[in-house]
């Protein structure tokens, strides 16, 4: 059973659930216009070329799921991960006039780039697609976690421009004629994140 809505942006709604064991999940209910085929299949194909790439700075994805209801819905399974959306700490810090010190970014931004660096050695021709810090959950330790790591390639299959891809969903990418979420995509995006 879903519980009500603790976090949304362009992508969809996150709320909290349990596994039939107990364990804490959180669901990605994506958005209406991220139910067609190919977007489904295209996420499927990355949930089961990422199933091998395990490590701390990830949030393990369980699956996806379709409901078909009144509406057709698609969901995203992971393990819940305690912290906070780093995207909600930068808000309240300028919402209070507290800047982040440079030390605590530069910490972020090294666990960032090391995770990003994992992935691209375990998966050399995967990107993550989707870095930004609404995509980033910090950790009571100050740990960093990437979540909805699934979502790059799905994403591609919305075949937005550049612009477009930024100011629905903050995924910065190359200005092409057809963005490519690609390796350099990576580095773009941690590029901006580190600016943020």
């Amino acid at each position: 059973t879903l519980q009500r809505a603790v976090f949304e942006d362009g992508v969809g709604r996150r709320h909290h659930a349990d596994a039939p064991g107990g364990e804490p999940l959180e669901v990605l209910e994506l958005r209406e216009e991220f139910t067609t085929e190919e977007f489904e299949a295209a996420l499927r194909d990355r949930v089961t070329a990422l199933a091998g790439v395990h490590s701390a700075c990830f949030a393990r994805v369980r699956g996806v799921q379709r409901i078909n209801q009144s509406v057709s819905k698609l969901f995203v399974m992971s393990d819940r991960v305690a912290g906070t959306r780093l995207s909600t700490i930068l808000a309240l810090s300028r919402q209070q006039l507290v800047p982040v010190e440079i030390n605590a970014k530069l910490c972020l931004v090294r666990q960032l780039v090391a995770a990003v660096a994992l992935l691209h050695e375990k998966k050399p021709r995967m990107a993550h697609g989707a870095i930004s810090t609404e995509r980033v959950v910090i950790t009571p330790k100050a740990r960093l976690v990437l979540v909805d790591h699934v979502l790059g390639s799905a994403l591609e299959q919305l075949r937005y421009s550049a612009e477009d891809y930024w100011t629905s969903l903050r995924v910065p990418l190359v200005p092409a004629e057809e963005p490519v979420f690609d390796q350099r995509a990576d580095v773009l995006q941690i590029g901006v994140f580190a600016l943020e």
